[in-house]
C-alpha cells in the first residue's frame, strides 16, 4: 500500500568520525535510547526477524509506540510501522519510520523519514517536534559520548549483524 498522505523528515549530521556501528546501535539499543529518545527504550526481541514487534517504552512498562520492523539492515537503515498510544482520542493508522545512516566521511548522516501520517491530524505537528528531538539528542550524544555505555562487544555484534549481545551480568557491569 502506497504512502501518498503527509511525510515527516528531519535530517542531522554527525560531526567527527563516528562509526555508523555505535551510531545504529544507539538507535536500537534499550540501555542508551533512552537518553536521546524521550526516555523511551527500544524494545525489541530479534529484529531481524521479518515483522518482528517492536515497542517504545516508557517507565519500564507504559506503551508510547509500537509497531512492527519491516526491514533491518544494520548498521545503515530501519524500516517500521509506527503506531503512537499516546493520544487515547486519535486513531490515527500507523505510519512509516524509516532511520537512515549514511557514510558522509569523516561524518555520518542520519536521517528519519516518517510517512503515511494522517493529512491534518493533530498528532503530525508532535512528531515533527519528536523527532526533531529525536535526532538533535542522537547528534548529541553521539558527538559528545554522553553517557553511552558502550562495549566492544555491542559494536562487534551490530557490525556482524546480530540484533545485540547477551547483557553483561550486574556485578561485572557495575564500577567502583
Amino acid at each position: 500500500m502506497p504512502f501518498t498522505s503527509p511525510t515527516s523528515c528531519m535530517q542531522r549530521i554527525i560531526m567527527g568520525p563516528i562509526d555508523p556501528a555505535v551510531l545504529f546501535l544507539s538507535l536500537t539499543s534499550p540501555e542508551i535510547t533512552p537518553a536521546f529518545f524521550a526516555r523511551c527504550s527500544f524494545r525489541c526481541e530479534n529484529p531481524e526477524q521479518p515483522n518482528a514487534p517492536y515497542a517504545l517504552v516508557v517507565g519500564g512498562d507504559y506503551v508510547l509506540a509500537d509497531g512492527i520492523i519491516l526491514e533491518y539492515e544494520p548498521p545503515y537503515t530501519m524500516l517500521m510501522t509506527f503506531a503512537q498510544h499516546w493520544y487515547e482520542e486519535i486513531n490515527d493508522p500507523p505510519g512509516r519510520v524509516r532511520f537512515t545512516v549514511t557514510e558522509r566521511s569523516p561524518n555520518c548522516e542520519f536521517t528519519i523519514v516518517h510517512d503515511g501520517l494522517t493529512a491534518g491530524s493533530r498528532l503530525n505537528d508532535d512528531l515533527d517536534d519528536a523527532w526533531l528531538m529525536v535526532a538533535s539528542g542522537l547528534k548529541t550524544l553521539v558527538e559528545v559520548a554522553r553517557a553511552m555505555p558502550l562495549r566492544q562487544d555491542e559494536v562487534e555484534a551490530v557490525e556482524a549483524g546480530a540484533s545485540s549481545p547477551e547483557p553483561e551480568p550486574a556485578s561485572a557491569a557495575a564500577g567502583p
